[in-house]
């Protein structure tokens, strides 16, 4: 017993360290902010919502410990390691339901179940998920959950029916709560349903008691009235799901549908990614491993083997039909189900040393090892401010009242609501999303909290906000115009949102100074604000009516270069670098070439060679040695 309750320990608290080492000290990139300040102040998420993850948090960061953002970062990263130890569960479960001797070689199953445990545990999405606080650090511990409950569920039913009802409908009830934390779980949806009939074939008895789990799937999943009990009270309510038309578009993801299906070459796009990423995942040789794990559960059960290769394709099958960034964390239940393969590897290649097998069963904790040693300096997260140094040097760049204007999501965004609503750091600003402009429920969010900027251009929003509702009422005909009247609405709309945002600098520059962050200045397509000087500083670029600005706001930040590659870190990496060479240019253009000079030592710091500071500097030495000339 100790030993058994040594290797379920050792698969929770290994984990829990490691995550716990390298976790996130604030806020981090994409959705973090915003699903810390839905959690927290208990407003609307972007869809599909996790009701059940706001609803967590929510509890969770009452704890009265730690900084709200390292705090909620803390609680999912244990959750994350109580998913490992669940999946470890699983793991003895399914060797007890496929080996006759697992009763007498238990400790050798623990062994291996534990090693494989650590080794998901240490792959780089699963590892990159429980290190800050997200949906699917959550999502790993009911995927967990639901493995060990449904298949617990199929073996109990095989010596005692009502016994075994009773398991499935805890299952039922569980799979509709984990709906309302993330709709992936869609994706077990083939492997499970076949495991279930290929256990109790398709027999009226069968069907009866999946229409009885009905009913508890049902209330799990009632806990999405959430939103449109939240939703008239949400300080962000986003989507406006108190109607029923937001309320279904909310929980369906219809705002990203437009991402779902969009075609074979994405597909081909997304699954390319996929090959490249899977091996790294593990670090290769892992993978090996799980290629004779699919061979063990061959020869042992067939059921299993279709199971996991259902759970694995379907998984991928669905996952790259869905063209965004970072699609990662879609992918988790593949991953799993390759520790299940990880762990069938260990059991075939262990066997062939018979009397010995226990003994060199522990030597399969290097594999984990040798993971945790390759990945840990690229997930190590726990030096990383870079989204919070990027939000306060914009915050530092704009003055009281400022309007900035930005589709800086992942970035920023999203990161100034948990500074601004939760830490009450520059609650002055005005900041708007480019993006989120585009959607109607947006436009009230706008009255709501910016009700000034909203009156100032109450015409336009509402001429705007008329075209918008029919695009969102029939998407396709502006994403693929066929007829004249769709190419007449497509010019409505376009001009509309152009007069909209001339409107919003129109009307507020003399009052509250406007800025943008340079992704939009850089968008040739939808130019507005034509007539106004656009002065950059820091990070962000000014409209102004006199083409003036004092001083030097770039040598101003405090900042930490991001030394990760991915295209997060690497895009703040090019926003100072960008920021320091447009002021740099345009310092050139004032004849400051002193100051340019210092801006451009900066870019040389981060990124030594940068072709355009090497420009620019050639210009900046021509021009002294004109002056010289001149004298």
């Amino acid at each position: 017993m100790i030993k058994r309750n040594l290797f379920g320990i050792v698969s929770f608290v290994i984990p829990l360290v490691i995550y716990i080492s390298t976790l996130a000290p604030t806020v981090y990139f994409i959705d973090s902010g915003e699903l810390l300040t839905a959690a927290i102040k208990l407003t609307i998420a972007h869809p599909t919502g996790y009701p059940l993850f706001t609803i967590i948090g929510k509890v969770l960061s009452l704890l009265p410990l730690f900084e709200p953002a390292y705090r909620m970062n803390l609680v999912f990263a244990i959750v994350s390691a109580v998913g490992c130890f669940v999946f470890f569960k699983y793991l003895l479960l399914l060797f007890a339901y496929l080996k006759p001797d697992f009763s007498s070689g238990t400790l050798f199953y623990e062994i291996i179940s534990a090693s494989s445990t650590l080794t998901l545990a240490f792959s780089s999405t699963f590892w990159s998920s429980a290190n800050h606080a997200d949906v699917f650090g959550l999502q790993i511990l009911i995927i967990s959950v639901l493995l060990y409950v449904f298949t617990n569920a199929v073996l109990i039913s095989r010596y005692n029916l009502l016994e075994g009802l009773k398991h499935f409908i805890l299952f039922a009830f569980l799979l509709g709560l984990g709906f309302g934390n993330h709709l992936s779980l869609i994706f077990m949806s083939v492997g499970l349903i076949y495991f279930y009939f290929a256990n109790f074939g398709i027999s009226e008895s069968s069907v009866k008691r999946l229409l009885i789990m009905v009913v508890p799937f049902l209330i799990g999943l009632s806990i999405y009235l959430y939103l449109p009990v939240r939703s008239p009270n949400s300080l962000s309510n986003w989507g406006n799901p108190h109607t029923w038309s937001g309320f279904w578009g909310h929980i369906t993801g219809k705002q990203f549908s437009v991402w779902m299906f969009s075609g074979t070459e994405n597909m081909k796009k997304q699954f390319d990614y996929f090959l490249s990423m899977y091996p790294k995942e593990f670090f290769y040789f892992p993978l090996l491993i799980a290629f004779f794990g699919i061979f063990n559960l061959f020869k042992l059960n067939r059921t299993i083997l279709n199971l996991t290769v259902l759970l694995f394709v379907s998984n991928i099958v669905y996952a790259i039909n869905y063209d965004i960034y970072d699609i990662d964390n879609y992918f988790l239940l593949a991953f799993i189900t390759t520790g299940i393969w990880i762990t069938y590897g260990f059991d075939f290649i262990l066997m062939k040393f018979s009397a010995a097998k226990v003994k060199f069963a522990v030597v399969t904790f290097l594999i984990p090892l040798i993971v945790i040693t390759v990945h840990f300096k690229e997930l190590d997260k726990s030096s990383d401010y870079s989204v919070e140094e990027y939000t306060f040097n914009i915050f530092e760049t704009a003055p009281k009242n400022s309007v900035i204007y930005s589709s800086q999501w992942d970035f920023f965004v999203a990161a100034s609501y948990y500074y601004r609503y939760i830490k009450n750091i520059r609650p002055d600003l005005i900041i708007l999303d480019k993006e989120l402009l585009r959607k109607s429920w947006y436009m009230d969010y706008i009255k709501s909290n910016y009700g000034e900027i909203y009156n100032r251009s109450f015409l336009e929003f509402e001429e705007y906000k008329t075209e918008l509702l029919k695009f969102e009422k029939s998407p396709k005909r502006y994403t693929n115009p066929s007829t004249q009247s769709d190419y007449i609405d497509l010019k409505k709309i376009q001009e509309a949102f152009l007069k909209l945002q001339n409107s919003i600098v129109d009307k507020n520059i003399d009052d509250r100074q406007f800025f943008t962050t340079f992704e939009v200045e850089q968008n040739q397509i939808e130019l507005f604000g034509q007539k106004y000087y656009k002065i950059p500083e820091g990070v962000l670029i000014r409209y102004a009516k006199i083409n003036d600005s004092p001083g030097n706001p770039g040598l101003k930040y405090k900042y930490t270069i991001p030394k990760g590659e991915g295209y997060h870190h690497s895009f703040i990496r090019n926003a100072y670098i960008q920021g320091f060479l447009n002021r740099a240019n345009y310092l050139i253009n004032q004849d400051r070439l002193e100051e340019a000079s210092e801006l451009l030592d900066k870019v040389n710091q981060i990124e030594p060679g940068n072709p355009d500071m090497n420009r620019l500097e050639n210009v900046i030495n021509q021009m002294k040695s004109n002056r010289e000339k001149g004298n």
